[in-house]
């Protein structure tokens, strides 16, 4: 304060232009599927008797930073939360530096793995859409993996079984996917391996009767042929003369000879005796 004396009088003047500075609380932290909530602040100033902690009162509205998902949350603290109660002091200036909250993205690994697949050929499709997942981290915010996979194959061979998209939901419903930075997806495998079968052409005996002996039966056996391939033969094994032969044969797949490409087949020619 200042001293004024006039005419045997004296009159205590208020300190002017003090100036306070304010500082929210601020904090960062990584999703980890909680709320976060910082309030608070920190006052200075460079007069050497102004008690921050007396002369000044927040008359704010109890204002917060606060969030779940990732982003910048600002308490929006400003000088007109603030008031000096020190008649000793006027016109005080109050500088603000608001508070804030960060939440950042979860970093760690996370692993979404396709299901692999196997199966014999049977002329249907073979697809998979399971899948599986590590994260221990996961695990313990609770938050869950609904994933897309696609493929299929019918023919034999191998595909991919693909992670083509994914989506991570906490326990309310909420879609948290932005919350994850460190997702892998790893395909899976898919394949349909040859079908086995056995081509058995039948074997025949008679006395010599200047007729030639054949006999057109062929007999599937192993894996048999799956349900939507037929098989044609064409057996031309003849034995006219007294002796033996193999009763040979040939085939062929009906409507697309790529089909055989199915299957791993064993011949066995049967024997004709006169």
């Amino acid at each position: 304060v200042t001293f004024v004396i006039e005419h045997d009088s004296m009159s205590i003047q208020p300190i002017e232009d003090v100036v306070v500075y304010i500082k929210g609380k601020y904090d960062t932290v990584t999703y980890d599927g909680s709320r976060h909530t910082i309030r608070g602040y920190v006052a200075t100033c460079e007069h050497p008797n102004y008690d921050v902690f007396e002369d000044l009162m927040y008359v704010g509205l109890n204002k917060q930073a606060t969030g779940i998902q990732i982003g910048f949350y600002p308490m929006d603290l400003d000088s007109l939360d603030f008031r000096n109660i020190n008649p000793n002091y006027a016109n005080v200036h109050f500088v603000v530096e608001d508070g804030y909250l960060q939440i950042e993205k979860c970093t760690d690994p996370i692993v979404i793995r396709a299901n692999d697949d196997y199966k014999v050929y049977d002329g249907r499709p073979l697809w998979n859409d399971g899948f599986s997942y590590s994260s221990d981290r996961l695990d313990e915010i609770g938050d869950i993996i609904v994933a897309v996979i696609e493929g299929s194959i019918t023919e034999v061979g191998t595909i991919n079984n693909q992670v083509v998209s994914y989506k991570i939901y906490d326990k309310n419903g909420v879609d948290v996917t932005k919350n994850y930075s460190n997702v892998e997806l790893v395909d899976g495998v898919l394949q349909v391996n040859p079908r086995t079968i056995i081509l058995t052409s039948a074997s025949d005996t008679k006395e010599y009767d200047g007729e030639p002996l054949t006999n057109f039966e062929v007999y599937v056996s192993g894996d048999s042929l799956a349900f939507c391939d037929t098989l044609i033969f064409n057996v031309t094994g003849s034995q006219l003369d007294s002796g033996s032969s193999l009763n040979e044969f040939t085939y062929e797949m009906i409507g697309n000879e790529f089909l055989l490409n199915n299957y791993k087949i064993e011949v066995v020619y049967g024997e004709l005796t006169v």
